[in-house]
């Protein structure tokens, strides 16, 4: 989990970056030991180099008021939220490398590859096992990812009778909120 410190004396504006990033990062006030810094310049403090800045009366990366999209966007950045690492065989959720096994990486790809499209279940599994394998093989496999995706609650992998599964589409890039 990315760890984020508040610059600020502002202790409202703080509770709101922290309520905003609850469960997508740890935020703490005035810590020394983050990877991102959030600073209130108005408060007088100083931006360090990389360090984002929110103000209510100058030019800011994040200008007072924000919406929670906007906050999101500057703290967690702008790219997909979900990637894929082939080299590695690991997906990447925000940031966060996760392990995956060869079956359970070639299934993550099977269905990352598809853009946010479904994938039947006779799809998936010519393309991960063969077309003897059961079917039941794709729940266990798919119950695998989830677990180790969906950690905070999430609902990253949709499933339908009739279609299949998909990747939702805000984890590849588009909007989050």
């Amino acid at each position: 989990m990315k760890k984020i410190t508040v610059r600020t004396s502002d202790r409202f504006l703080f509770q709101k970056i922290r309520l905003a990033l609850l469960e997508k990062a740890e935020v703490t006030l005035n810590d020394t030991d983050a990877a991102l810094e959030i600073v209130d310049i108005d408060s007088g403090f100083t931006p360090s180099e990389g360090g984002v800045t929110v103000s209510r009366i100058s030019h800011a990366d994040l200008r007072i008021p924000f919406t929670v999209k906007e906050l999101l966007k500057v703290a967690l950045g702008s790219g997909p939220i979900l990637s894929l690492k082939g080299e590695e065989r690991c997906a990447v959720l925000r940031g966060e490398p996760i392990k995956l096994t060869e079956v359970e990486y070639a299934l993550f790809r099977a269905l990352y590859k598809r853009d946010g499209e479904y994938a039947s279940r006779e799809e998936i599994l010519s393309e991960v096992w063969d077309e003897n394998a059961d079917t039941g093989v794709i729940n266990v496999y798919i119950h695998y990812l989830r677990e180790k995706l969906e950690r905070g609650g999430e609902k990253i992998i949709n499933s339908s009778r009739k279609m299949g599964y998909r990747i939702d589409k805000k984890y590849l890039g588009g909007d989050e909120c």
